[in-house]
């Protein structure tokens, strides 16, 4: 069984065990992925403990047509069925925007017009953003740095810190909402204590913490 331990900006305070695979159908399920999901099925099948299946699908442009019954289907061969229905983050853009009212609030976010050339550019924000003169402009919303250090012990990896210094996406100026925003809050709703995926993803693990900090949540246990 991964280890579950709570250390500092880390543990969440349910008590049983609930985890989740959360594929985006950008095409056929491959072979790390699956891998993922069964050692996520069968760690939370160990604690006796919740597994469940979320369609991350908020990316329309390199969402592929049916790629969402495909997985679903591997899945459910090798045995891997959700002890709940299948989520789809399509279907959550009114939880997404109130997450964002939220960080609006509290001062976590602005909004940035800047295109990544001029961001390239000027090595920084152009000057209309940071005076904010930016009224009319198609914008992003971006989460407000902090320079707060995060810790987690990785149940695979062991300890890790980072500092979030860096602002980051939560809302794309064409409207997606970024998947660092979705996957929070749609952890915190369905109440995930546990998160085993990929570790392509280790570098997301900071600014999620970061989001569940400013969002008043703690956080699952992970595991790369």
């Amino acid at each position: 069984m991964i280890e579950q331990r709570a250390p500092t900006n880390q543990g969440s305070t349910m008590t049983r065990y609930r985890g989740r695979f959360a594929p985006s159908p950008t095409g056929p399920l491959h072979y790390g992925s699956l891998l993922a999901a069964v050692i996520s099925y069968l760690d939370a099948k160990s604690s006796n403990g919740d597994w469940l299946v979320r369609i991350e699908d908020i990316d329309g442009p390199r969402t592929q047509p049916n790629a969402d019954k495909s997985i679903l289907a591997c899945l459910s061969s090798h045995g891997l069925i959700s002890d709940f229905p299948t989520t789809y983050q399509s279907k959550h853009y009114a939880r997404y925007e109130t997450a964002l009212g939220k960080l609006q609030e509290t001062g976590f976010t602005y909004r940035c017009p800047c295109s990544r050339m001029e961001l390239a550019e000027n090595q920084n924000h152009s000057p209309r953003c940071i005076s904010q003169d930016i009224e009319g402009l198609d914008c992003a919303i971006k989460f407000r740095a902090t320079n707060k250090s995060f810790y987690w012990q990785d149940g695979i990896y062991g300890a890790h810190e980072a500092v979030i210094n860096r602002d980051f996406v939560l809302k794309r100026k064409d409207g997606l909402y970024a998947y660092q925003l979705a996957v929070v809050v749609d952890d915190i709703e369905q109440q995930i204590t546990q998160v085993i995926r990929g570790a392509d993803l280790v570098e997301s693990t900071p600014m999620q913490l970061a989001l569940y900090d400013a969002l008043g949540f703690a956080p699952p246990i992970y595991s790369h």
